[in-house]
């Protein structure tokens, strides 16, 4: 049950199994369901997320505030959760029907993260192991780049060019390959990451309760060291993405979703509060903590598609009754 309130507010109640919550939405939450007042229907199931159990919740876009998931039992990919920063329909069409077809890019892409993985999970970036580890990757992939009418040479010649800044960027951020604790590394406010090791590689993550799903480059335990002293805060949790082409606006939004991910995989307190990203066409490596005005808008943003899916599905539901009484 929605109602106007005096305020400008819209005001939802919902029915929990200790009796009722009050939803008071204000600015963006409250425009997106007067705009779309079919995305949130009576008997339709919501999460709220960050509130301590409080009769009367509060949704605003100033500072701190809960999140509303709606239909969480429909679980986006992170994908197409993080391109809605471009387009939300087009991000839909995707995810439901894929992209086109394969790409150099695209390969190029994959056989640059698979060799990096398997890197890191030896520990090891020698020249003479990103090399092995290239040719059996390659052996793989190589009816895709005879069927993309590639020649092989120009591709491995490009290959290097990315493994060159992956050697470079292990020796000065990732702990077991580092000769000495100089180097590049991930900086922000002051602040210098490494990686520790990686947990995991392209880990599939399923959340019901934010309704994401998603699979991560590479979960890391990855090191903080702050100010000029050096100190080092205790090793944390988070994902490690790894992007062979220039950096997207989608790029932040992945790192936003995949932190809900990890958080209710591992718990809050683990994760830390952003994702490395390393761009390995250039070296850029940074992390990026994570903007909540950019997540409060992804969560809306999901809520819009699995909003249209699921009234898309009463509408199918409700057509194979007539036609099967």
């Amino acid at each position: 049950e929605s109602v106007a309130l005096p305020n400008g507010s819209l005001e939802l109640v919902l029915r929990t199994a200790g009796g009722q919550l009050t939803l008071e939405l204000h600015d963006e939450w409250r425009d997106e369901l007067v705009e779309n007042p079919w995305l949130l229907l009576p008997g339709d199931t919501v999460h709220v997320i960050g509130h301590a159990d409080a009769p009367r919740v509060r949704l605003h876009d100033r500072g701190p505030s809960p999140l509303l998931i709606a239909h969480p039992d429909v679980l986006l990919t992170g994908t197409a959760v993080a391109s809605t920063l471009d387009c939300r329909r087009r991000s839909l069409i995707n995810d439901q029907f894929g992209e086109s077809g394969g790409s150099r890019p695209a390969l190029l892409g994959n056989v640059v993260h698979e060799v990096m993985q398997l890197c890191l999970a030896a520990e090891d970036f020698s020249p003479k192991f990103i090399d092995l580890t290239a040719a059996e990757v390659m052996s793989r992939n190589r009816m895709q780049l005879w069927a993309l009418g590639e020649q092989e040479n120009l591709f491995t010649a490009d290959l290097r060019d990315h493994f060159k800044n992956v050697s470079g960027w292990a020796q000065g951020n990732f702990e077991p390959c580092m000769p000495s604790r100089g180097g590049p590394r991930a900086r922000r406010n002051g602040e210098s990451w490494t990686v520790c090791k990686m947990n995991a590689a392209e880990q599939s993550v399923h959340s019901a309760r934010f309704g994401v799903r998603g699979k991560v480059d590479a979960s890391v335990l990855a090191r903080c060291c702050t100010g000029d002293s050096g100190e080092t805060i205790e090793p944390q949790i988070m994902t490690l993405e790894l992007k062979s082409g220039r950096p997207h606006s989608e790029h932040l939004g992945q790192v936003a979703v995949y932190r809900l991910l990890l958080g209710d995989l591992y718990g809050e307190r683990r994760v830390a509060n952003g994702a490395l990203l390393f761009y390995t066409k250039t070296g850029d490596y940074e992390f990026h903590e994570v903007d909540y005005r950019l997540l409060r808008g992804i969560v809306r943003n999901r809520n819009f598609l699995t909003g249209v899916m699921t009234r898309r599905q009463d509408q199918e539901d409700r057509a194979s009754h007539r036609k099967h009484p």
